[in-house]
């Protein structure tokens, strides 16, 4: 008997109002300015350099072993519900990942 898996869905921040929302969901990198694009690309990859340069630290082993054992991730329907630690791989939830990448 084959089962059947529904896909897990991400509720929708019904807090925020909508123009927030209708901004958030329906704006492309096309309706940006061109100065806007680049200072993101920068803050990106200021991001990734700080996270790498972080990750080779003794604290940040101690805190990604620390959200590994007290943060899993969770399950609903055989899908798994986390994420994974930046420059790691493990999967734990979503906060455990925020705490593990601070």
């Amino acid at each position: 008997m084959t089962e059947k898996h529904t896909p897990v869905r991400t509720p929708t921040p019904s807090r925020l109002p909508t123009p927030v929302l209708k901004f958030a969901t329906d704006t492309s990198f096309d309706d940006l300015p061109d100065h806007v694009v680049s200072m993101a690309k920068r803050c990106l990859l200021d991001l990734l350099g700080v996270a790498a340069a972080g990750r080779a630290t003794a604290m940040s082993n101690l805190m990604h072993d620390h959200a590994a054992t007290h943060f899993a991730a969770g399950t609903r329907n055989d899908a798994i519900l986390g994420a994974p630690m930046i420059f790691d791989g493990r999967v734990v939830s979503p906060a455990g990942a925020a705490l593990a990448g601070a």
